[in-house]
């Protein structure tokens, strides 16, 4: 059973996987503070999940030490996001040494345990995977800071490396394909047979709060997914439909889409180097291809034997609010 005298301070509350854990901490039976950048961010939260809100940045360690003063876990979620026109130095402040002098202030005030939010991207840096990224790399070596500290006694530091998370309002590459078709700006995808992993914010949720005083989580590192191996091209057909739309006949040769791709990379690359900034509805990159076309799987088997995490979501019976959640912005 949840302690209701156990605070939780939640870094990050007001993006999408926030908001949803603010609640179901809330839910659970746990005092929630989060860490907003302004006091106005308080308005995105209801009234009656009675939160209570702090201010604060990452960069200033004496607003991290007044947030972290009588708590008893920390759930880490902020910091910069995976998108392709972030600079290595922002990533490095805000990911990496955000997270050291926010895990500096959590060990200075006594605060029993961290969970940090980091990403699937963090494993393909470890094993420097060809597809490794400069946001991967962050996640990881934010992720060694924390498990550093949990080596040395200092804290307890538990890691969740999620893979792509799903769910209304969700961003990246799913919700960016979606905005495509549905905007007619993508063609057809070539016959696609390559499988992913993902999971819904939902059961990531989920996972985290499983991870608050679960003992045999200190240490550990969990990827996690909904279990499900999705497939590309049902991936690609199961938005047409629910688009309404219908999947054409035709499909663009592999090296076609290949080659358009890299292009609209390129010129992203030049355009940046003058200091144009590219929209939110940009083009496929040379990257974004490759995760086209690549298996991306991983494994929840041990976040499931461990911890209890058992997933109640798939994406395809999401989709039809995801869709709705992204056609109503366009």
């Amino acid at each position: 059973m949840p302690d209701k005298n156990m605070t939780i301070l939640v870094t990050g509350a007001t993006g999408f996987i926030g908001q949803h854990l603010c609640s179901q901490l809330h839910g659970s039976g746990f005092h929630v503070r989060t860490l907003l950048r302004s006091a106005a961010q308080s308005a995105q939260f209801p009234a009656e999940l009675e939160l209570e809100h702090l201010t604060g940045d990452l960069s200033d360690s004496a607003s991290l030490s007044a947030a972290c003063r009588d708590v008893d876990v920390l759930i880490h979620l902020a910091g910069v996001a995976h998108v392709n026109n972030i600079s290595a130095k922002n990533l490095q402040q805000t990911n990496v040494d955000g997270t050291a002098r926010l895990l500096q202030a959590a060990i200075d005030n006594q605060v029993r345990r961290i969970i940090l939010l980091s990403s699937s991207l963090a494993q393909a840096a470890e094993s420097k995977h060809a597809q490794s990224t400069a946001y991967g790399r962050s996640k990881l070596e934010a992720e060694q800071l924390v498990l550093a500290a949990q080596q040395q006694g200092r804290i307890e530091a538990v890691v969740l490396r999620p893979v792509n998370v799903y769910g209304p309002d969700m961003k990246g590459n799913i919700a960016g394909m979606i905005t495509r078709i549905a905007n007619g700006r993508l063609p057809p995808l070539p016959r696609l047979d390559n499988r992913i992993s993902l999971v819904s914010v939902a059961d990531l949720v989920q996972a985290l709060t499983l991870a608050v005083d679960a003992v045999v989580a200190a240490g550990k590192i969990y990827p996690v997914t909904d279990g499900v191996s999705y497939r590309v091209g049902e991936i690609e057909q199961a938005i047409y439909a629910a688009l309404g739309k219908n999947l054409p006949a035709w499909r663009t040769p592999r090296m076609v889409l290949y080659g358009a791709a890299v292009l609209v990379g390129c010129l992203h690359n030049l355009l940046s180097l003058v200091g144009f900034k590219r929209g939110a509805g940009g083009g496929i990159s040379g990257r974004t291809y490759q995760n086209l076309v690549s298996d991306n799987l991983y494994s929840n088997d041990v976040i499931c034997s461990e911890l209890g995490f058992k997933p109640v979501v798939n994406f395809y019976d999401s989709l039809p609010a995801i869709v709705d959640s992204i056609t109503k912005k366009t």
